[in-house]
């Protein structure tokens, strides 16, 4: 067989490895492209995990930035991912350069549109704009999107829903523009138009918020208005926005002058790493955790608790008399547990 000129054998040689995969599923149920969709705060790096749960990023309505990370993961028989996966890189795009047998051409689209900031992310990686919505409909379309996690629910693309935008005051007494109706089991993310992602049953629907996309994704990037510049804001809220937009609304301000504060302990069980006394300091010993009686110490400040953030549903809860209290408090940066005793 005589030998091929040199642009026939350059073009051979690309279209061979097309050829042989053409009908044919390598494999078909053991390793896959999935595509992790997460939520990340509109301004901070703070993401969606088990230690930050979705009600503690912002009130039900109030926007979130979208984050899409692909990874490799391993199938079982049931097509279900198994054990851990691994994230996907630059070099997996093109093949010949450890791009994997199963990677389509529209999964290397999509991971080159994600991590080369073509105009679809802003510059943590979040999807923005019509080109971050365009990108997102791509990932659904895939039929490999997950929420959360490689083993949370699969998005499929809903339909166009119709909110008002509205406002609402979150735990720092800060006005926040929010779409009205949203449940809180259901997130508002940034692109244009804004979605809503169901992250229960895996719906993602376009948001219909009366203005248009682009629009209604810059007004929910709004940032949190203080107490003390809702008046102003109000006062130039036309001149700005469309007048189908409400303006926000001067919250109630109380004077109650000097307020004692009344000292609140809230007593619940949970797990805590434990720690041991060795050498003249403290030895981690291991991973383990034993259920312990922990208190958390609170004020009340006429209606208003103040107290460190946590998530431990307390079983009891009363107001201290003026005694000697001694508890078990739990330091979770370092991981430790004491024994405390203060007089109120």
């Amino acid at each position: 067989m005589e030998p091929l000129p040199a642009a026939l054998a350059q073009w051979a040689a690309a279209i061979k490895p097309l050829t042989d995969r053409h009908g044919t599923e390598l494999y078909p149920v053991t390793r896959a492209i999935l595509y992790i969709v997460k939520v990340q705060v509109l301004y901070g790096t703070a993401r969606l995990s088990k230690k930050r749960p979705l009600a503690s990023m912002a009130p039900p309505g109030c926007a979130l930035r979208l984050t899409i990370e692909p990874v490799d993961v391993t199938l079982d028989v049931g097509g279900r991912p198994t054990g851990s996966c691994t994230k996907v890189y630059a070099g997996s795009l093109y093949p010949g350069y450890g791009s994997p047998a199963y990677m389509s051409d529209e999964d290397r689209l999509i991971v080159r549109r994600l991590q080369q900031r073509l105009g679809d992310t802003d510059h943590e990686g979040c999807l923005c704009g019509a080109g971050g919505a365009d990108l997102l409909e791509r990932i659904i379309a895939t039929g490999r999107s997950r929420w959360e996690n490689p083993r949370g629910p699969v998005l499929q693309q809903g339909e166009q829903r119709s909110a008002p935008l509205g406002w609402v005051h979150d735990e720092l007494g800060r006005t926040r523009l929010s779409v009205a109706g949203i449940a809180p089991s259901s997130v508002v993310t940034l692109v244009a138009p804004p979605v809503v992602i169901d992250t229960i049953g895996g719906t993602v629907a376009p948001l219909d918020l009366g203005v248009p996309g682009a629009m209604a994704e810059q007004l929910l990037r709004l940032p949190p208005v203080g107490p003390e510049a809702v008046a102003g804001l109000a006062a130039r809220w036309r001149d700005l926005v469309p007048v189908q937009v409400p303006a926000p609304e001067a919250p109630e301000v109380r004077d109650l002058g000097m307020v004692e504060p009344v000292p609140v302990v809230s007593l619940c069980i949970d797990k805590v790493a434990m720690q041991s006394w060795h050498g003249s300091r403290y030895r981690y010993g291991g991973k383990t955790q034993v259920p312990c009686a922990l208190a958390r110490l609170t004020f009340d400040y006429a209606g208003t608790i103040v107290g460190p953030p946590s998530t431990n549903k307390p079983c009891w809860s009363g107001r201290v008399m003026r005694s000697s209290v001694s508890v078990a408090i739990r330091m979770p940066r370092r991981k430790r547990s004491a024994v405390f005793c203060w007089r109120v």
